[in-house]
Formats: structure tokens, C-alpha cells, sequence
């Protein structure tokens, strides 16, 4: 009686509907590290484009100055004169921590860094923070309305 219990507790298991996990925040340091920086430091818009390529980014759309790449439907990087615009749409809610404690563990590696306090807006849906390292400002800014829910970080000087 007991086995069949467990039986019957296990096959409810196993075919009970799963809820969709929302998927990971994707990895923001080794674009910063590749693509970004190196823009920032002083290299071309074009060069940044190159550089994106093989972390599969795919050009999307260029004007004079600026060119749009992105990974996938929901991910993408607008790289301009002294800028990196990273966007995520859809974005889950633990994705603005998990990318908060990925830019915290990589900023180091700029020297020193200093973090603002989380900057709310209910009203407006934004929540934000900035970082400041190595001569360079970090924004990472979420923003939620009716549209959905996206992940934006800027890097620029």
C-alpha cells in the first residue's frame, strides 16, 4: 500500500504541467570586457561590431554612427561614439540582481569602484543603479510598463 502511494505521489509528479522558469540573465561582464571597453578606450564603432560577433551577436541595423547588433529576438547591443547599450526584453525580475552581482564581482577589475543606491520609481516603473569605475559610468536600469518588462545597461565615460 505504502509503494503504491509513492507510486501514485511520483507519476502525479512527473506529469503535473511545469511552469516555464523564466531563462537566465545572459552574461554582461565578457561583453563589457570584449566589446565595450575597447570602444571606450578608444576603438571604433566598427571594431566594437567585430568584436561582438563572436560572443553571437549578428549586425541588426547602422546609420552614420552607430550600429544596433543583436543575439536573439530578446537581446540586444547598440554601440555608438562613446557608448555600449545593452537591452534585454523580456526580463524577469531576478535578472536586474543577477546582472547587479555579475557587474559587482567584474567592476574590480577596473580598480576601484563606487555603487549608488538603488534609485526607484513605482509610478514610472524604473528601478536603477549606477556605477562608477575606472573612469567609466555603469548604469543598469530596469524598466516595467505595459509593454513588458526590460533590462537596460549603459557603459560610457
Amino acid at each position: 500500500m505504502r509503494r503504491t502511494g509513492l507510486a501514485v505521489a511520483l507519476l502525479a509528479i512527473m506529469t503535473a504541467p511545469t511552469v516555464a522558469q523564466p531563462r537566465p540573465a545572459p552574461h554582461y561582464a565578457p561583453i563589457l570586457e570584449q566589446v565595450c571597453l575597447p570602444l571606450l578606450k578608444g576603438g571604433s564603432v566598427d571594431q566594437a561590431a567585430a568584436n561582438a560577433r563572436p560572443l553571437a551577436f549578428a549586425q541588426n541595423a547602422r546609420n552614420a554612427t552607430m550600429v544596433t547588433l543583436a543575439r536573439d529576438e530578446s537581446f540586444s547591443l547598440t554601440v555608438g561614439p562613446a557608448f555600449c547599450y545593452l537591452t534585454l526584453s523580456p526580463a524577469a525580475p531576478p535578472q536586474f540582481v543577477a546582472v547587479e552581482r555579475e557587474l559587482r564581482a567584474w567592476l574590480p577589475r577596473l580598480g576601484r569602484y563606487w555603487a549608488s543606491g538603488i534609485e526607484s520609481d513605482a509610478i514610472l516603473g524604473v528601478r536603477a543603479r549606477k556605477y562608477r569605475a575606472g573612469g567609466f559610468t555603469v548604469t543598469l536600469e530596469e524598466q516595467v510598463d505595459e509593454y513588458g518588462r526590460r533590462l537596460n545597461l549603459t557603459m560610457g565615460p
